[in-house]
């Protein structure tokens, strides 16, 4: 327990301080970018499944991709069918080593802005961690106490665009209905 701590506090503080401002849009996970198109998605793996999706309460609407454990969501024709939202979820039967993982992470992305644990998660972040920066997100659930699955969750978001979409799809809702 207190080498995970240790770890956890040494990525936590220096680590994100001294790294900077991280721009995660050059960050992929499984080859998928944000802002890439959904053309350039289907070049990159031919079998992904793509469906239109049509407004819900939380006004998300555009295009939603999966292929294995990935899902992609698409902004709206109006903003070029562009990438905002990048989730790889794993499901791991035995709780998996937090540290080991998140150094496997630190490999391919660098040292996160932020990390920390509580009492059921472990979760990371690079770049700017809030606001309506893009950002890569790392969670693993450790509830149920030694029982599985254990989801662990590696997330590439980008607030803006997805805020942007749900302003277009208001605009031409609004626009429709006068």
């Amino acid at each position: 327990m207190r080498s995970i701590l240790a770890v956890l506090l040494t990525l936590c503080f220096p680590a994100g301080a001294l790294a900077g401002e991280v721009d995660v849009r050059s960050f992929a996970i499984d080859g998928f970018r944000l802002g890439m198109t959904l053309d350039e998605a289907r070049e990159l793996n031919p079998w992904i499944k793509t469906v239109a999706v049509t407004p819900d309460p939380g006004m998300i609407v555009g295009y939603r991709a999966t292929i294995n454990d990935v899902t992609i969501l698409f902004t709206g024709d109006a903003l070029g069918k562009k990438a905002f939202f990048i989730e790889r979820v794993k499901n791991y039967a035995d709780l998996p080593d937090p540290v080991a993982l998140l150094a496997e992470l630190a490999e391919t992305y660098g040292p996160p802005s932020q990390t920390g644990r509580d009492m059921t998660t472990t979760h990371s972040c690079w770049g700017r961690c809030y606001g309506d920066s893009p950002r890569l997100l790392y969670q693993l659930k450790m509830f149920g106490m030694l029982r599985g699955p254990f989801p662990a969750s590696l997330l590439l978001r980008d607030p803006a665009v997805e805020s942007a979409n749900k302003q277009a799809y208001r605009q031409r809702r609004d626009g429709a209905h006068r």
